[in-house]
């Protein structure tokens, strides 16, 4: 199993917030999500200008480990998970 530091997750949401999509607030988000089995999957906010589509960087990186495995994170590895996300306004 890979492990990862606090520091090395904080740095692959940063790289994940460069695919953010956010004309609208300016904030881009980026998370890194880790898995008990330390699978890493990341996410990114995507913005609609009717928010209600808009995604948040969290659901993303949900929704990337949803598309990977077919199941959601927490079904597999007992509710733990580590997701850690950052910001950066515009």
């Amino acid at each position: 199993m890979k492990e990862y530091t606090n520091e090395t997750l904080v740095s692959l949401a940063c790289e994940a917030r460069e695919n953010a999509y956010c004309p609208y607030s300016g904030i881009a988000v980026g998370a890194a999500l880790v898995t008990e089995s330390g699978e890493l999957f990341l996410g990114a906010n995507a913005e609609n200008a009717a928010f209600g589509p808009s995604i948040c960087a969290e659901r993303a990186a949900f929704a990337a480990a949803l598309e990977a495995r077919g199941i959601w994170p927490e079904m597999v590895d007992g509710g733990h998970v580590v997701l850690i996300c950052t910001a950066q306004d515009g």
